[in-house]
């Protein structure tokens, strides 16, 4: 398997469904396509229901599904994006997988475990087991709302009734039995492939890793894991909506203070970063390892280095402190010299770079009469290309010896062409 293919949302029974209907064609999805089918089957039905009972908007907040806003925020906002943000989170998901080895983390005797684990993972993501073991939780999820919600006091639009008795609406059944399974079912499967992640990169933690502590990104090469966060953008904010919209009922309707839901909201908050990020802290332990190792390292590198520079002055440049390293009055006076030098070898390489970007020397251009202003035209623009050229152009027929041109040119001269003879000093002359 190539590692540019590692689909988490890409197989398994749903996804061969949304190539039944068309939604995928030649391997790409049509997300647009697929966020409106979303919206036309979990909640269109429900509107259209709602409004044929005279509950779109009812006598009170409770029976009026219009006015209902965690479930209109459920499924027309976190539904689609739930589904929008699949495709996302697989491509930069796959380029997390594939950096492992591009990036030479895995050494070559572990490039087989690292293999099996990507496979397993990819197995369990695409399982028909798991995939119906998940709509069974989501129709159990229904189950416990529907038990919640025909205990609730007062009328709803999902749960009418009159003389005591409570009745199923139809757009309450078509809530029950296709929207809410289908946006449970949608959650579960994020859910599910949060826990394939952790079990991803548990396994990797637990490989072989070719770590560099001084790599630059400050992770030792790992730093490219942060991409793993942005890859779940689209399930933080499908969850965060949804909870927003709960919210919102109580907050416009009842009078309450968002205040009050902050420790149900920061609770939220708190276990969706450990849930994305936590994935992360996996390799504190590999971290640490190659940190103490580079500390030894690095150390006794920079010790050997010090004593020889030392062993070729031939004096103490540095006072050994137990924190800390101190320069000494000869290593101070040593150390000004060299950032001396630096500066000088600066300025070379500056001077050098600047005469290699920029056309100096001399160019002399002979002209026949009545070329005049064209000729300065091109003279005056190319002065300003270039600056350091000097360009004289003569007249033959205002000197009394006769004109020579060591270079014919049939065409009137050019940036181009006058920069290609003015390595030093040539002489270009203009033919009618």
């Amino acid at each position: 398997m190539s590692f540019a293919e590692f689909p988490l949302f890409t197989a398994g029974p749903l996804y061969r469904l949304q190539e039944k209907f068309g939604l995928v064609r030649e391997g790409n999805r049509g997300l647009g396509l697929i966020a409106l089918y979303s919206v036309c089957i979990a909640w269109a039905p429900m509107a259209l229901l709602a409004a044929a009972e005279g509950l779109a908007i009812g006598p009170t907040r409770f029976s009026s599904f219009l006015m209902d806003f965690a479930v209109n925020v459920r499924f027309l906002i976190a539904l689609p994006v739930f589904l929008l943000g699949e495709t996302t989170c697989e491509r930069q998901l796959q380029t997390v997988v594939q950096q492992f080895q591009n990036a030479g983390l895995v050494l070559e005797k572990a490039r087989a475990q690292f293999q099996d684990v990507v496979q397993d993972i990819v197995q369990l993501s695409s399982s028909g087991r798991v995939a119906a073991g998940l709509l069974v939780l989501a129709f159990l999820h229904s189950l416990i709302a529907f038990m919640f919600i025909i205990h609730y006091p007062e009328m709803t639009w999902r749960i009418g009734g009159g003389d005591g008795r409570h009745v199923l609406t139809l757009a309450g059944g078509w809530y029950f039995l296709v929207s809410f399974p289908m946006y449970s079912f949608v959650l579960l499967r994020w859910v599910w492939r949060l826990g394939l992640w952790w079990r991803l990169l548990w396994r990797i933690s637990r490989l072989e890793l070719d770590l560099s502590p001084a790599h630059r990104d400050g992770a030792a090469g790992l730093g490219f894991l942060s991409e793993s966060l942005l890859a779940f953008g689209g399930f933080a904010f499908a969850v965060t909506a949804t909870t927003a919209g709960e919210v919102a009922d109580y907050v416009v309707y009842d009078g309450a203070s968002p205040l009050q839901y902050e420790w149900e909201v920061g609770g939220l908050l708190a276990a969706l970063l450990i849930m994305i990020a936590g994935p992360l802290m996996l390799f504190v332990r590999q971290l640490y390892e190659a940190k103490d190792s580079a500390v030894f390292q690095y150390g006794a590198l920079v010790s050997r280095q010090i004593q020889q520079l030392e062993r070729e002055v031939g004096a103490k440049l540095f006072i050994r402190r137990p924190q800390r390293i101190e320069l000494t009055d000869r290593g101070t006076l040593l150390l000004e010299e060299a950032r001396r030098l630096g500066a000088i070898a600066d300025e070379f390489l500056e001077t050098a770079q600047s005469v290699k970007r920029r056309s100096t020397g001399v160019v002399r251009i002979g002209m026949s009469w009545g070329l005049w202003s064209g000729l300065n035209r091109v003279r005056t623009r190319y002065s300003k290309d270039h600056p350091d050229v000097e360009i004289t152009i003569d007249d033959p027929q205002a000197y009394a010896k006769p004109w020579h041109a060591t270079v014919p040119v049939h065409l009137l001269p050019d940036s181009d062409l006058i920069e290609t003879y003015c390595e030093n000093e040539k002489d270009v002359s203009h033919m009618r």
